[in-house]
């Protein structure tokens, strides 16, 4: 008896209309927000990388070696996982 009323509540709802427009209006909307993220992640991949580079050559065309150490800033890479997740950095609470 139990089995027979969970069984239709739950493919009850399952059916409904309400319940697969949502369903679909979520997927549509979790797809768009994977690759606008994505998009974002390959410009800041992109921006890191030519700050890196752009970094090594000015070190290498005028950085002594005994002034290296405080010539160098440490460019933080972008955050591996953000296509999937957007959160508050590390950085903000002062943890590294």
């Amino acid at each position: 008896m139990l089995k027979a009323i969970i069984y239709r509540e739950i493919f009850g709802n399952i059916l409904n209309l309400r319940f697969t427009v949502g369903l679909i209006l979520c997927v549509i909307i979790t797809i768009a927000c994977v690759i606008i993220l994505t998009h974002d992640y390959q410009q800041e991949m992109t921006d890191y990388n030519l700050r890196i580079n752009r970094q090594d050559e000015f070190l290498s065309n005028y950085a002594h070696r005994n002034r290296l150490g405080g010539m160098i800033t440490q460019h933080k890479p972008p955050e591996r996982f953000r296509p999937l997740v957007i959160g508050i950095s590390r950085s903000k609470f002062g943890i590294f």
